[in-house]
């Protein structure tokens, strides 16, 4: 879980990822609200998407966020809660 304050800048690591990217893995990060993130101009994927970075932060970011890693060994995912105050 990460608790932050509003107008801060959060990066998340997804950090299965740091295991399976010696194998040529990608990864994809979503909202678990369904919200599209690539539409969001304040977040971006840093990292060939191992991080995600969110900036000028706003109660509307305040949700859980799951990056999935793939490669040709399989697939796992991981999930983070972002709770946003101030």
């Amino acid at each position: 879980m990460y608790n932050t304050s509003l107008a801060n800048r959060l990066r998340v690591r997804c950090t299965f990822a740091m295991v399976l990217c010696s194998v040529n893995v990608s990864v994809r990060w979503q909202r678990t609200d369904g919200t599209n993130i690539t539409t969001i101009s304040r977040i971006r994927r840093l990292d060939s998407g191992v991080r995600l970075q969110i900036t000028e932060l706003q109660r509307s970011d305040e949700e859980d966020y799951k990056c999935t890693g793939r490669n040709v060994v399989g697939s796992t995912d991981f999930t983070v809660k972002l709770l946003v105050h101030g």
